[in-house]
């Protein structure tokens, strides 16, 4: 039979260590790091919440009607969740490594990437790059700790004499501070799921075109989409499914805008050819589908 060791008091002292080490400083290191990843996860749902309604605000478009007013009212909301809530995520983040808290806020972020590309989509009618993304869309700038005008604390005005109670003339750079930019850098992979979301607004964004009466949208969105389609094929294998199951549904987003497209051709074709006896399509920047003709 095996003996039990006998626990000599030398023996106790690296237990009673770790012991003391993990109750008063990982501990406590932990819970701090736990309450962070819970505030970042809070913000990333108002991220994506206000993302959605930017995306549902772009698809009230219709025509050049009020295209401009919707315009004007998205990139408010834009601004204001870079100021109020991506702000916030990246002051979180700061002397933090950013991976360890990635996954609390990648869905809204890869919802704001896919709100802002289908925003300069609409506006511009390309595709917004990580750089622009980056300089223009995530100027963010850190909150004051200090508010103007805050009252000083009952010690203060206590122990005060009156001589010092005296009015100070206060400098100009303690009456307007600046907030400081904070540095935010997109992790590539994350900006390439955003974009592939984007591509699913797109399909939308045709079949709704229809209903409006723009049949040349359409065509253009086809054509943006195979470029884009193209580009994702040339990032070949990546690790993960997230990214693999993204490009399938892209590819099924370019199938119906296709199909849609198909569908269009062919009916405005026999229609013309029908009313007036002969037909003619043209198409901006394709001379593959060229002018063709038919006498009744």
């Amino acid at each position: 039979m095996y003996s039990t060791p006998m626990v000599t008091p030398t023996h106790c002292i690296p237990i009673l260590i770790l012991s003391f080490l993990f109750g008063s400083v990982f501990q406590q290191e932990l819970d701090t790091k736990h309450d962070k990843y819970e505030r970042i996860v809070k913000l990333s749902r108002d991220i994506t919440i206000e993302s959605k309604r930017i995306i549902f605000l772009l698809h009230r478009i219709s025509g050049d009607s009020n295209k401009d007013d919707v315009m004007e009212e998205a990139c408010d909301r834009i601004s204001d969740i870079q100021s109020s809530l991506l702000s916030k995520v990246a002051e979180e983040l700061v002397s933090e490594d950013m991976f360890q808290f990635l996954h609390a806020f990648t869905a809204g972020l890869q919802e704001y990437i896919e709100a802002v590309a289908f925003y300069v989509y609409v506006k511009h009618g390309c595709l917004v790059t990580k750089r622009e993304l980056e300089e223009k869309y995530l100027r963010l700038r850190k909150s004051p700790t200090a508010k103007e005008g805050e009252p000083k604390s009952q010690e203060t005005e206590a122990t005060s004499s009156p001589e010092d109670k005296a009015p100070i003339a206060k400098e100009p750079e303690d009456i307007q501070t600046k907030p400081e930019p904070i540095s935010f850098d997109i992790p590539p992979l994350e900006f390439i799921l955003g974009l592939a979301d984007f591509t699913g607004e797109l399909m939308r964004l045709c079949i709704n075109s229809i209903g409006d009466g723009d049949l040349q949208l359409p065509f253009d969105v086809v054509d943006f989409l195979r470029k884009v389609y193209d580009g994702f094929q040339l990032v070949g294998n990546q690790s993960g499914r997230e990214l693999t199951r993204k490009v399938r549904t892209l590819r099924q987003s370019l199938w119906k805008v296709e199909n849609v497209c198909y569908t269009l051709q062919v009916r405005v074709l026999d229609t013309q050819a029908h009313v007036t006896g002969r037909y003619k399509y043209e198409r901006k920047g394709d001379e593959s589908y060229g002018k063709p003709e038919i006498e009744t």
